[in-house]
């Protein structure tokens, strides 16, 4: 019951839902479509990579000699595939704490004391490995 709530939730507000696998796949047919040559693909996370080097590899494409494939999640996963995943490994605990953080901050000000915009930098760390 909560997921189909939360199915139902996801579509009436217009948030992304559905299968990352897939959607990495069908984005390396959108790419071939849109450019002549693509020579670099980044996504969002390891999930979506995974079909992104299977729709390469069944379309004839060598990794990393024709494309670079990078993710920005730096999930374990990513060094487990057979063409491990070079991955940009972002602080997800530290931002999602400071996205709370802003986020209370927000609730708990005076109408006329809001909190002003905010520039945060956060670490990341670069995990070479084979797709890059």
């Amino acid at each position: 019951m909560k997921e189909l709530s939360l199915k139902e939730y996801q579509v009436e507000s217009g948030l992304p839902r559905g299968n990352y696998f897939k959607d990495g796949y069908k984005g390396v047919e959108r790419l071939k479509e849109a450019f002549d040559e693509v020579d670099g693909i980044m996504v969002a996370a390891d999930m979506q990579g995974i079909g992104v080097l299977r729709a390469l590899k069944e379309s004839g494409k060598k990794v990393p000699k024709e494309v670079k494939v990078i993710s920005l999640t730096g999930h374990a996963i990513g060094g487990m595939l057979e063409t491990a995943m070079t991955s940009m490994e972002l602080p997800g605990r530290e931002m999602g704490q400071r996205a709370a953080d802003m986020i209370l901050e927000d609730i708990e000000a005076a109408d006329d004391e809001k909190p002003s915009v905010q520039h945060m930098v956060f670490g990341t760390k670069l995990i070479e490995r084979e797709t890059t």
